[in-house]
């Protein structure tokens, strides 16, 4: 597909982010377990301080790179696609459970503004990647030697990637169906996913209804987290 000059592109910013434990649930020991394990606990500890100096961060730049929220469409990684009552329903609850949670405190702020929140994810998809670490953790209680730690989790990382790989298409593809003309979207994702690069593939090559301008909200220098999981 050739877009016409014509053709009203989209904005959709971007949010790399880290999750904490409070939205991820029952994921959160599980996570927080394999991270102990591989780095140490006083690692592991600060490693939050710093997630919540940078959730303080990620707030100030949403707001002050979209200053004027009404109609922003919401997507977020981990949150499932349906009828858009049953999603905002999902995150009312979702929120009470774990009120704690910086990004859902910012996302009922956003939705208070006036923001739509949009179903994201492949729910199959997110219940194999939550698979796969809670298979990391049962299983790596087998090992003892640090080298053998390091070359089991780099082999479930490489297999993760995959899943990864295939939740950024879909994410990519949601977006494109879901974000009208001239509309703006906001998404909020995990560091280790590459939807902007897939939207950018997929520009490329013609494949979206029209075209979507990717703005980065912020950077995150993803080298220093690299094996951090989360």
């Amino acid at each position: 597909m050739q877009y016409k000059d014509h053709t009203p592109s989209r904005t959709l910013y971007y949010v790399p982010m880290i999750h904490t434990a409070q939205e991820l649930g029952d994921l959160g020991p599980v996570i927080k377990n394999i991270k102990e394990t591989v780095y140490g606990k006083k690692a592991v500890r600060a490693d939050e301080r710093e997630i919540e100096h940078l959730w303080h961060f990620i707030r100030w730049r949403v707001f002050e790179t979209v200053p004027n929220v009404r109609g922003l469409i919401i997507y977020q990684d981990g949150l499932p696609v349906g009828p858009r009552e049953k999603i905002r329903a999902l995150f009312t609850l979702t929120l009470a459970d774990y009120p704690a949670s910086p990004l859902f405190r910012l996302m009922k702020e956003l939705i208070d503004r006036g923001a739509i929140l949009e179903g994201t994810e492949d729910i199959a998809l997110v219940r194999k990647r939550i698979q796969a670490y809670q298979e990391i953790s049962r299983l790596l209680a087998r090992y003892q030697n640090p080298k053998d730690i390091e070359k089991f989790i780099t082999q479930k990382m490489t297999e993760h990637d995959e899943l990864i790989k295939r939740a950024d298409q879909f994410i990519a593809n949601r977006i494109n169906e879901t974000l009208p003309p001239r509309a703006k979207g906001l998404l909020f994702m995990g560091f280790q996913h590459r939807v902007d690069e897939e939207i950018r593939r997929q520009q490329d090559a013609g494949l979206l209804s029209s075209p979507i301008e990717v703005v980065h909200v912020l950077k995150l220098d993803i080298e220093k987290r690299k094996g951090l999981l989360f």
